[in-house]
């Protein structure tokens, strides 16, 4: 088994690109836990990049209610969503929003358009 994580930053004031990330890894672990690993990672890109006024778009609507959320979590989904609630504190003027599968695949179309270029 294996699966993709993947985002693509783009500016809210132009819609111009800013980076895509994508990355492939073997191993097979719950939906939730890889689209929770996904969103840490673009926060920790976010957080390199030094960006601000940040709206994360995020598709899976259990990661987005259990950030929303004051429970706690344990094992290894717990984990991740502690560590992007933590960093999201870092990041000024951020917050979420839930959207359609349908954009998510344009995204990933983009993504993968981008990663094909930058191999060129």
């Amino acid at each position: 088994m294996s699966y993709d994580l993947g985002a693509c930053i783009l500016n809210a004031e132009g819609g111009e690109y800013v980076v895509a990330n994508m990355s492939f890894h073997v191993g097979s672990i719950p939906i939730v836990e890889a689209e929770a690993s996904s969103l840490l990672a673009v926060i920790n890109l976010i957080i390199d990049l030094r960006l601000h006024n940040v709206v994360f778009e995020i598709d899976c609507k259990q990661v987005f209610d259990n950030l929303q959320s004051n429970k706690t979590m344990i094992f290894e989904l717990g984990f991740i969503l502690n560590a992007c609630k933590q960093k999201l504190s870092l990041i000024n003027k951020s917050y979420l929003d839930l959207f359609r599968t349908q954009v998510n695949q344009v995204a990933y179309a983009f993504v993968r358009a981008t990663q094909i270029y930058v191999s060129l």
